[in-house]
Order: structure tokens, then sequence, then C-alpha cells
């Protein structure tokens, strides 16, 4: 059978090409056809929002009486969502885009706003049925609603019957883990990590349809403030039915079962740091009209992944078009460094502030200082997690960029030049959490000595808190003040038994044990960093990038301290850097803001510095 022959879509009207797939059922094998159709003309069609999954593995489905390719995503969609008795009409961006066309690929791709907005519906589909999942979208329903759905009546129901017997709330408290299982696979779906399903879920006018398996559940019910009171409620009900479970006598192999699980998405919460963000930001999907601006476009999306670094931008070209029109069409020709810098500049020329607003969300390139192609100030837009930005409150911006847009112009304040010994963190989880619980509780090495002598501390208190949060900032979790007293506590002890080589060997109290995973989680976070003194009496955090004798400096721009390093310039003029990355300084923000650091800071005179 001859490989699938695309026809030319016509560039001036619109055209699209539409996917029509016959009926089948079962292992049947999956027939479609395609057309081409302008969008000015209003066709009706539905939209498909999917993951690709892993585009490696594939199967084979037919189209034109052509065998084509798709991933085993796409084909399990395909399958449940085609109609067992008539043709089903729809947009599959996989199919009906030549996706070897790069030309084409750059028309299509400007379209797909308005394909998703002018479909007339939008499925959203989640792969196989899955039993935790339905349980936690039939328990959304029953618990939002002023009117509970048909498929709400077993939660009804099962409340009703856990009034009385012990065996009915037994029941329920099952049901309950079973449901709170259904809610982590729901906020971890991988569909909600994906750059691309971020526009085709809002940009439709109503809510998609989430397709899991053959079974489709309306969403509508669900609101911002909604999805926060079912994460509040479903976890205080969930710990309640975990603790009645686990004081029971007698307990169902099944049961303690289910409370391994859940007491592994309880860890999960702490430790996998690419969970947080959807659980966080899962609330702002379901705003009907999604109101944005850059900030919120860029806090919602950072964590989202996608295989082409490119798509980091071009996926939100739809909102982003509407702020800024003047922004480039998705362009798969050039480089992602290449994209970045266009978009800068287009940022830049509608408003200096986009272009702030823009770097206080990314860290800065791993490659900057060695890659002279391109700025060292450019972004990381292939870096994934939570932000790393402070709240500066500023409306308006001094942001300087040269004509060619390669030299970024910064009023600084000189706060130090790195001097040994630098402390880098390293990578082991059990020895970072070592090396922190050293720097913050050492006998007669402490942080003053280890600056040396010659160097007078600014602030001489030797307070382990100020350690412990010049690496803490890097963790975009807050702590309440009683877990940060017990997690000094934990550190103090692991000091206490340096000797003692095997944190699980250390005899922490019962409240320090249930605690501990939360540093060990943040030594992933903690990962290579380095831990630098100043030769003016600072200290401070910044990336594995930093090295002795790179200078930190805070900028009037972005009000938190920057690593720089000199750049030879062949003019012979001073004040030329390359930027390495953000760092932390103890004092000049957040708990430990000092003010009288901080004055001085206010009334020294500010110099331009060159970063290329």
């Amino acid at each position: 059978m001859t490989a699938l022959q695309y026809s030319t879509l016509g560039v001036g009207n619109a055209e699209i090409r539409l996917l029509d797939i016959a009926p089948g059922d079962g292992d049947e094998e999956i027939c479609c056809s395609l057309s081409v159709v302008s969008l000015n003309s209003h066709p009706q069609f539905e939209a498909l929002s999917y993951v690709w999954g892993d585009d490696s593995i594939k199967k084979d489905v037919t189209v034109d009486g052509s065998y084509h390719p798709v991933t085993v995503n796409l084909e399990s969609a395909l399958r449940d969502l085609r109609s067992p008795s008539k043709r089903r009409t729809m947009w599959v961006d996989a199919i009906c885009i030549n996706q070897v066309d790069l030309t084409e690929k750059n028309h299509q791709i400007p379209l797909m706003g308005d394909i998703y907005r002018k479909a007339s519906g939008v499925v959203a589909y989640l792969g196989h049925s899955n039993p935790h999942l339905e349980q936690f979208l039939d328990w959304s329903q029953a618990y939002s609603r002023k009117w509970p759905l048909l498929s709400s009546r077993r939660w009804i129901r099962m409340t009703l019957r856990s009034w009385s017997p012990q065996k009915g709330v037994r029941e329920k408290d099952i049901l309950s883990l079973e449901t709170f299982l259904g809610l982590f696979e729901f906020a971890s779906h991988p569909y909600f990590s994906r750059m691309w399903t971020f526009q085709e879920f809002l940009l439709p006018s109503r809510r998609p349809i989430l397709a899991l398996g053959k079974k489709s559940f309306q969403i509508d019910h669900i609101s911002t403030q909604t999805w926060k009171s079912l994460h509040d409620r479903h976890f205080k009900m969930a710990s309640k039915a975990r603790g009645r479970l686990l004081r029971a006598r007698g307990i169902e192999p099944e049961a303690q079962e289910l409370l391994h699980l859940c007491q592994a998405r309880f860890a999960q919460v702490i430790r996998d740091f690419d969970l947080t963000p959807n659980l966080v930001y899962m609330g702002h999907m379901w705003a009907r009209p999604f109101k944005f601006d850059l900030s919120k476009l860029f806090i919602m999306t950072i964590h989202r992944k996608c295989l082409e670094p490119r798509d980091k931008i071009f996926a939100l070209h739809p909102f982003i078009q509407e702020l800024v029109p003047e922004i480039c069409a998705p362009d798969y020709s050039k480089s992602p460094d290449k994209v970045l810098l266009e978009t800068l500049s287009k940022f830049h020329q509608s408003s200096p502030f986009r272009t702030q607003v823009f770097m206080n969300y990314w860290p800065i390139r791993a490659s900057g200082v060695e890659d002279a192609s391109f700025p060292s100030w450019l972004p990381d837009i292939t870096a994934t997690g939570f932000p790393f930005i402070m709240d500066q409150g500023l409306e308006s911006t001094t942001l300087r960029i040269s004509e060619d847009f390669l030299i970024l112009t910064l009023g600084a304040c000189f706060i130090g030049k790195c001097r040994p010994p630098l402390i880098r963190l390293g990578t082991d989880p059990e020895e970072i959490v070592r090396r922190i619980a050293g720097l913050m509780y050492s006998d007669g090495e402490d942080l003053h000595s280890l600056a040396g002598s010659k160097i007078r501390m600014r602030r001489k208190k030797h307070d382990p808190e100020r350690i412990f949060n010049a690496l803490w900032t890097w963790i975009p979790l807050g702590q309440s003040r009683k877990d940060l007293r017990l997690i000094l506590s934990i550190c103090s002890t692991i000091a206490q038994y340096k000797s003692i080589r095997k944190l699980d060997d250390i005899p922490f109290t019962a409240e320090q044990s249930k605690k501990l995973h939360i540093l060990t989680f943040a030594a992933k976070v903690f990962a290579n960093k380095a831990f630098f003194w100043t030769d003016t009496g600072l200290f401070g955090t910044c990336s594995e990038r930093l090295q002795e004798g790179d200078t930190i400096v805070i900028t009037s721009e972005f009000r938190r301290p920057i690593a720089v390093r000199t750049r030879l310039d062949p003019s012979g003029g001073p004040n030329h850097y390359y930027m390495v990355d953000w760092a932390y300084v103890d004092g000049l923000e957040g708990t430990t803001m000092d003010a009288q650091l901080m004055n001085e800071i206010q009334e020294t005179p500010l110099s331009d510095i060159y970063i290329h």
C-alpha cells in the first residue's frame, strides 16, 4: 500500500484538512479520509486535543486507502472516539497537517488558534478508561453542583450508608481513598503538563469534553474556586479516612494495599517537583473566559513540556498575538535561540516591561557565557518547573537593549566579588543534606571562619535560619514556622551525629522522621548549587556555573542579585560582562533583609554595566 499523498493547501483562504473517521467498533480497522475546507466557510467539525506520546512507536491507520503511521496514543483516541454507526469529522493535528512539509507547518500552526476557537466542540482525550479517574470525576460532580448528576448517586448513597453502621463508614473510607488516587491521577496526567494542550484546552469558547476511553465527562461544573475547594476538601477527607483505616483492626488486604498506594501519593506531593505546578495551577484551567497577561501565561506554562524547544513560544502564539500583534509567526526553520531573540525583540518594541517580565520567569542559559553566537542574558526556554521569580512590584522598567538587540545595559550596584572557597553541594542527596547541616551547625568552623579572617562579616550573628534561607529560596513551597523549626532541628541532629554516615541510622525523633522527606526532596533542587562568600563580607547561593572571582551585582531593573563575569572589551571600555545566573544574597531579600545594608545600597550611585 502506498504512502499517504497530501494535496497542497491554499494559503490565502485559510484552508485546512478535516479527518472523516469511518464508523467501526472493537478491533476493526481504523479507516479515515481527508477533505479540504476553508475555515472561512464555517465548516462543522470537532477538534481533538491529546498527548502525542512516544513518537518512536507507531501504529498504522488507513487514510484515503493508504497506511499512515500514528502514535499509539492517537491510534487509541481514534479507536475509542469513532462512532459505531456514523462518520465522525474531526481535526487531528498529526494527520491533518503534513508533518514533513516545513512550509505547510509554518502556515498551519498559526491557524490552530482559529481551529480550536471555531470547532463545534473540542474533545480532550485522556487515554483508556481508569476506575480511579472515573470515581474522582463522579465525586467532583456530586460535591460541586447544586443538583448532582445521576452518575453521582453512588457517592450520595454511600454518604447515607456511612451515617450509621461501621461497615458503611469503612466502605466510604475505601471509596474516598480510591477517589483520592483519582484526584492525583487527574492532576498528574500528562495532558495537563504538555505545552500544546494548554491552548487547545483554553481557546474553545466552551470547555472541552474529557474522554476516558469510550466514556465522556462534561466538566463545566468545575471553576477556579471549585477546583481549590475540591482539592482542599478531598485532602481532608482522604486524611481522615486514612487515619480511621490505620486504627481499624482486621483490615482487609485490599484496603492495606490501598493505604500503601495513598501513602506513596502523599509522599509524591513533596518529592515530585513536576506534580506540584499542576496541583497549584489546575484551577485556572477552568476559567471562561480565560483572562491572561504575559505573567500569567508564563507562570502557568513554564512547567509544561515539549520535545521541540521552539514550541515553548509557538504553542502560546494565539495568546501572545493578542497582546503583541506584531509578534513573529511560527517558523521552524529558525533555531530556538533565534526564535527567542526575535520574540524578545518584539516584546521590547511594544513595551520594555514585557521583556523584563519574560526574563524574570526563566533561568539564564547554562551555555550563555561560552556561546558567543547569542547574548549571555538570553533565558533558557527549555527549563521546566516553577519559575524562579521575586515579587518586585514593578509596573514599568528602564530596561535598555542595544539596537542590534545584543547588549543589555543595567544600572547596577556592586555587592562584591566571590572569593574562595566556593562550597559546591554536589549531587548525592544524603551528602547535600549533610553539607547543609554542617554549614548551619558546625563547631569552630562556622560560616565566619570559613569566610576567612580578613573578611569582615556584615552580619555576625550566626543564625542557622539565615543559611537555610539562602538555599530554601530555590524551593517554591511555603513552609510554616512550625515546619521550619522542625527542619532546623533535623539539621541540628544531623550535625550532632556527623560520624554516622547514613541518615537512616541517625536517631531522629518520631516528629523529625515524618519531615525528613522534605529535606531529601529539597536536596534534588539544591543539587550542584554553589555557596559563596563575597570580599565585602556577605554570603549567598547561586547555580554551579558560579566561579571564584565572579562579581555579584544588584540592578535597578531586576532588584535581585545577579552573578556576572568580566568580559574583555576590545575597545578597552570598563564594566563589560557576561551574565552567569541569578543569585541569592543574605540580607537583601525576604525574611533576612537587613535595613542598614539596604540603605547603603540605595545610597550608592548606580553604574551602568553592559551585559553581552
